[in-house]
């Protein structure tokens, strides 16, 4: 059986390719071209999506497109109460009391553009939830999501532009599936909440991504790139969230781990690793190919435990332009350094000279660090998100809403009230 796929990038150019659908696992493989000479892999999505806990009747099927969930733009509006008309080139979505227009003609102001399967137009869901003014709650065991209202968080500190810069960085983010307890659906949805605080009180803040999962003893292993599932779906759309958010992509790695070792838990280019030049240079190269592939920055690099030597250092320099962590030939401890090699070029090194964060009872200790430290030392700290995830609960409330609160004694809101009272914002650094 042949099916005719059409996709238009920003619905300026429309493509049609004849493609062999092939049956897998309950799923439906196609090809769709777009305005490059590649193609994007899309995958038909057996799964349901829910408005305010009613199921939504869709006669149409939901699509993984890069393994970023896609729903019918027409039929998911209509369902949810809304409409959506043709007018002058453009796509109107009228929402309750706003319309939104996706222009024909030029940029689409979406976070991912549309695409055409057989002449119907779908949305990403991100960008959906975000029209709309929606939440996304993931099920990935019954492959569903359930979209309700969400009310964002006030801005609180709009505008803190004459503090001094600090920086912040959430340290190994990575799609396991949930087997580490900490990025479950309900772990993501929390980290989402956590993107959320930062945004109201304008902190930027840095995502150590690590871009290949891998656990040998239970022989998993995840590529991003290449899984298309309602879990993938929903931790690509957690990092499109925390990006949208202020977050910044920092390479974590390739799978931060060795042999046997699990990711997150080894390390991968230190002494102990045994990798020839040509493995560091392929893993490196591997990692940047997947955050480019799904859209994300790939220019800034973090070696797993800070585990490194002066070969996968250098590779490192050869293909990365910030990397973060101290300069291993500083002159002093703690300074932002850009360094330049005839053969690597330019290379920044930004260094994290308060240290780890792990509990509140460390927060005023970093920030009696930072009033006693010498102005020309950087402020620069890293945390794993998940050690305040208790801070953070949603709700479902009445007329379909589903609200978020945090905990003000929480580690976030308990650091960033603190820093912003000693002189400091989280800046992007790179």
């Amino acid at each position: 059986m042949y099916t005719g796929i059409l996709m238009k990038r920003g619905l300026k150019l429309l493509i049609s390719v004849i493609v062999i659908t092939a049956i897998a696992m309950s799923f439906s493989n196609f090809l769709i071209l777009g305005d490059k000479s590649e193609g994007e892999p899309v995958v038909q999505a057996l799964g349901s999506i829910t408005f305010c806990d009613r199921p939504l009747s869709l006669t149409r099927p939901l699509y993984f497109v890069s393994g970023r969930l896609f729903v019918p733009l027409i039929e998911i509006v209509t369902e949810m109460g809304g409409k959506v008309v043709f007018e002058d080139e453009s796509y109107i979505l009228k929402w309750q009391t706003g319309s939104f227009a996706i222009d024909a003609t030029e940029e689409d102001g979406l976070y991912r553009q549309l695409c055409y399967i057989n002449d119907i137009p779908y949305i990403y869901l991100y960008d959906l939830a975000n029209i709309c003014g929606l939440c996304a709650v993931f099920d990935s065991d019954n492959n569903k999501v359930s979209l309700y209202r969400y009310k964002q968080l006030k801005a609180y500190a709009p505008d803190n532009s004459d503090l001094e810069k600090a920086y912040i960085r959430l340290e190994d983010i990575v799609a396991d599936y949930g087997t580490g307890g900490n990025f479950t659906d309900e772990g993501l949805e929390k980290l989402r909440g956590m993107a959320d605080y930062f945004a109201s009180r304008n902190q930027v803040f840095h995502i150590a991504w690590i871009p290949y999962f891998k656990d040998p003893e239970n022989r998993i292993e995840n590529d991003l790139t290449d899984n298309f599932d309602f879990y993938n779906a929903g931790f690509i759309y957690t990092l499109d969230y925390l990006v949208s958010r202020g977050g910044r992509i920092v390479i974590h790695g390739y799978t931060h781990q060795y042999g046997d070792t699990k990711s997150a838990i080894g390390t991968e280019f230190g002494p102990n690793d045994h990798l020839t030049p040509d493995e560091i240079r392929s893993r490196m190269k591997e990692a940047k190919r997947i955050a480019e592939a799904l859209g994300f920055e790939s220019n800034s690099f973090e070696f797993p435990h800070y585990s490194f030597t002066k070969t996968s250092v250098e590779i490192a320099e050869e293909i990365f332009d910030t990397i973060a962590m101290q300069y291993p030939y500083a002159g002093k401890y703690g300074k932002v350094e850009t360094v330049y090699s005839p053969l690597r070029g330019i290379t920044t090194y930004i260094p994290t000279p308060l240290g780890y964060l792990d509990s509140l009872d460390r927060v005023e200790d970093m920030i009696n660090s930072i009033n006693t430290s010498p102005a020309w030392e950087f402020k620069g700290l890293f945390i794993h998100p998940y050690i305040d995830f208790k801070s953070i609960e949603f709700q479902d409330a009445p007329a379909g809403f589903r609200v978020m609160s945090y905990d003000i004694n929480g580690i976030i809101p308990r650091l960033v009230e603190r820093i912003t009272d000693t002189g400091y914002r989280f800046s992007q650094m790179d």
